[in-house]
Formats: structure tokens, sequence, C-alpha cells
């Protein structure tokens, strides 16, 4: 059996090697760092930590809040550090792609270590089939590093009921409060704390003072406090974060938003995925698979029935996550990525049962479970692409690069202005493409701005940026003899023109280049 189970670390390694690192990732739309604004801002938020000592997003001349914590941004400063010229757009890969490795070792050797080979083989095999995994590992977002620290916090409270140890209860309690820094929702979570604490009160002994217990909602507090001095310090207010400073009253929680947010799960089950979202721009459009959904739900019951007084702060902690990403304003599966590997623990116990207690189980039920297995890790039935087709094999499909787009219009275009017009002298850029994103892979001494009022930051009660705007940055260029360059997503031959902002007596001029990227430089009208 240790054999089986080493053996099937390999084909996972050399699985999550082909679909998630062996790509070539210039020749795919990836490095546009989709979903906007996201990918962008995530970026940008390192560049300008490296760049400037300040977490910020740079438009223009002003250094404005980023909606987004900084935790992720904070975690992809060395990958950024360490990387050359415009490849630093590599740093949200590699950091993804390195977390993703570390799941997949972890699960292994969080079984393996404990003498349960066949948990460690089957569990490694569910987590790298299921989509969601390997799309979040090649992909721009904070999925993974969130889902991290969310795997961490239950290990430790896992470790807290297994030897009961009041310190890894206060560990989890330090990282759930470190955890705000990358994705706020995880708060939701802080009803576990409260469980936790109550059965310590009522397990604990005379020569356990109440002082002690306080450590765990304390320790949580100070473990947060990284994060409110950076909301006060960015957007004036220690509980205000950069939403309320782009788009006002955007996040609520509300039960009016628990159907739109268990649809997406449905139609991962029903194979019903017709609008493009996220899961499109890594890959398949597909989290879940029907028997992997099947397998949870039958794993999550087997365990609420099976659940002590020991596993109240676990369990409580899932369904205190669940429930509040049901009430999140946001829909979208990609939020419940934590529970989607969760559950791969629960999958595995209840495998682990069928195939340890022979005899207290049904033949059809452990006949019908084995088959459910062997669909989850095929990834039969499925669907991929948008709009979808059927698939025979998720597992096979997530192998199939043409699911992740033709190359990069923004990045292909930028990449070409650095190579052959970027100088080290003021230059104000003017483009139609993600402001930070572009600002973040120039130097220092260009200046970006949107070239239209319809741009991504337009939403915002404290900040505008409009054609006036637009016009005095033009003007005080001008006057000081620098180059104004205009920089387009858009491709020669598309048939969509760029959306020049007029200029007196200047015309812009296209700028040759080696392939179909529009780049073009403001001129006086007498040049040829």
């Amino acid at each position: 059996m240790i054999f089986a189970s080493l053996l099937a670390l390999l084909v996972a390694l050399a699985y999550y090697y082909h679909a998630a690192i062996d790509i070539d990732i210039f020749n795919t739309g990836l490095l546009d760092l989709h979903p906007i604004l996201d990918g962008p801002e995530y970026f940008s938020g390192a560049v300008s930590i490296l760049r400037y000592g300040e977490f910020s997003i740079r438009i223009g001349d002003d250094f404005l809040p980023s909606r987004y914590p900084f935790g992720y941004s904070l975690f992809l400063v060395p990958f950024v550090y360490f990387l050359d010229g415009s490849d630093i757009i590599l740093a949200p890969y590699i950091a993804n792609q390195m977390i993703g490795l570390i799941f997949l070792l972890g699960t292994f050797f969080f079984f393996f270590l404990q003498r349960r080979f066949l948990g460690a083989g089957i569990s490694v095999g569910l987590l790298v089939t299921l989509p969601a995994f390997i799309l979040f590992s090649r992909s721009s977002m904070s999925e993974n590093l969130g889902s991290a620290a969310i795997l961490l916090f239950f290990f430790l409270l896992y470790l807290a009921k297994k030897r009961d140890g009041f310190k890894y209860t206060i560990l989890a309690s330090s990282l759930l409060g470190i955890s705000l820094s990358i994705r706020l929702q995880y708060a939701l979570l802080t009803p576990a704390l409260g469980i936790a604490l109550l059965l310590k009160t009522r397990n604990s002994s005379s020569n356990i003072l109440p002082l002690k217990l306080l450590l765990i909602p304390l320790t949580f507090a100070i473990a947060s406090l990284p994060l409110l001095l950076c909301n006060y310090i960015t957007v004036g207010e220690p509980f205000s974060t950069g939403y309320d400073f782009w788009v006002p009253d955007s996040i609520s929680f509300s039960p009016k938003f628990i159907w739109p947010n268990l649809q997406p799960i449905w139609n991962e089950f029903s194979l019903s995925q017709n609008p493009y979202r996220v899961a499109d721009i890594s890959g398949t459009g597909v989290y879940l698979t029907p028997p992997f959904i099947i397998l949870s739900i039958i794993s999550i019951l087997r365990s609420l029935a099976n659940t002590n007084s020991k596993e109240l702060a676990i369990i409580s902690s899932a369904i205190s996550l669940f429930s509040g990403t049901l009430l999140y304003s946001c829909s979208d599966a990609r939020f419940f990525y934590p529970l989607m590997i969760l559950s791969i623990f629960s999958i595995t116990y209840l495998l682990e049962e069928i195939f340890n207690r022979r005899n207290q189980w049904n033949i059809t039920i452990k006949f019908f479970v084995i088959s459910i297995l062997l669909f989850t890790l095929v990834g039969f039935p499925s669907a991929a692409g948008n709009p979808e087709k059927l698939a025979f094999s998720q597992t096979t499909s997530l192998l199939d690069e043409t699911y992740l787009g033709d190359q990069s219009p923004s990045y292909s275009s930028i990449r070409e202005y650095i190579e052959e017009y970027e100088c080290q002298a003021k230059t104000l850029i003017i483009t139609d493409m993600v402001i930070p994103y572009v600002s973040s892979l120039l130097s220092e001494d260009a200046v970006v701005i949107p070239a239209t009022d319809n741009h991504d930051f337009r939403f915002s009660n404290q900040w505008k940026f409009g054609a006036d705007d637009c016009d005095q940055y033009i003007q005080r260029f001008l006057s000081r003899g620098d180059r104004i360059i205009f920089l387009s997503k858009e491709k020669l031959n598309t048939g969509t023109a760029p959306a020049f902002p007029d200029v007196s007596n200047r015309v812009w001029k296209k700028l040759p280049v080696s392939t179909d990227s529009l780049i073009y430089e403001l001129v006086p009208v007498s040049e040829p």
C-alpha cells in the first residue's frame, strides 16, 4: 500500500506539471491578468510596495487605494523582486503554481505521515483532478493563497482537537486574523473561535485562568491590526476598505443572495454553464464535476452524523463559511473553493471507512460510491469551453491549452513598446487598457492615464478622472516637450479604431512595430 500511495503521488505530480506548469503562457490570454480588476490590482499592489514603499495603485500622478486587501500583493513581492523587466508579469503565476504544489504535497503527507496510505493516494488523486485546483494554480488570483490560509486554520483546529492543545487554538486565532488581509470574507470563520472559547471554558480545570482563554480573541485582534492600520492609512477609516472608496455599498450580506449563490453550484452539477465567467479565463470554465459534488454531499452528511463535541469547532467553521458565502452579494462558485478542498478530506475519510470496514457497508452502496470515485477521477460527465460543449473527461480537457485563449493583446502591446520605444525619460502614456496594469509594467518615468471617461475606475464618489483631466495632462507634457504615447489593446485589422483624445495642431502617428500592436505617438501636424 505504501508503494501504491507513492505511485499515486508521482502520477498526480506529473499531471499537475503538465496541466498547471508546463504551459506556453506567453502564447495564451493569461497574461492579461484577468479578471478585471482582481489580477491587475493585486499585481499593481506588489509593484507599488517594491517601487514606492506603499500599498496602492497608480493612475497618472495619483496614488490611490486598491479595492482589495494587501495580503496577496505582499505575498507576490519576492516573486516580482527576482524577475526582470516585463517578465514580472509571471509573478502571480509562479506564486500560484508553487502554492498548488504545496497543496499536493501537504495533502498527501497529512495522511501518509499518519500511516494512512490509502487515504494519501485517494486524497492526492481527488485534489489534482479537481478542476478548480488546476484553474487557480495557473491563474493570477488570490484563491490559492486564501485557501491555503483557511486550510492551515482548519489543520490547527484539527491538531487542537486531536492533541487537546490550547496553543493550536491560539495559533488558529492568529492565522485567522492574518487571513483577513487576504480575503475579508474569512471573517465569516470567527464564530468558530467563539465555539472554541466556549469548549475550552467548559473543559478547563481550575488551574486554567480566564485570562488565558482571553488570548483567543486577543490574538485574533492583534493579528487583524495590520489590515485595520492599512485601511486607516489608505482610505481614512480602519473599518472601511478600498471597495468603499471605489464602489460604494457594493458589498453586503442578505438572504436574497442565497439562490444566486447556490445557482452556480447547481449549474456545475447540471452542466449548464452558459455565461462567460471567471472559470473560463484559466481553462475549461468548470470548477466542479457532478460526481465530485455527489461524493461531497454523501461524505459531509456522514461526517455530520458522526460529529462529537471535540469536532464542533471544525464543523461550525465549515458551516459558518458556507452559510456566509451563501449570503454574500457577489455570486461565483469560486468563493466556495476552500470548502471544495476541505471536502476532499471528508471524502477521503468516507472511502477509508468503506475500504477498511468492509463488513459494515452494503455491497451495493460500496459499489456505488467507488463508481462515483472513478467518475470523479476521470471527470465524467463534464462540459468545457464557452460556449460549452459536453466533454467525456474534464481531466483530459484541462490539459488542452486551447482553452487558455489566444496571445494576450494587452501584454504583447506593452512588451512591444518596452522593447522598441521605452526610454528613461518622462513619458505620458494614454491607454484604453487597465491603468494600474500598464503602469506596473512600465518604468516609474511613465505616467499612465485613461483615454476616455469610460474607464474601469469611474464609479468612485471620491476620485474622478474625465476628458478635462486627460487634456490637462496632455497640455502639461506638451509644454515641457515630453513624449506622449498611445498604447491600445486593439490590434491591427480588427476593425476597431482606438479612442484617441483630440488635440489641436497634433496628430497621432502610428509607430512601426514588428507585430500587429497599435502604438502611436502624438506629433505636430506638419511632421511626416
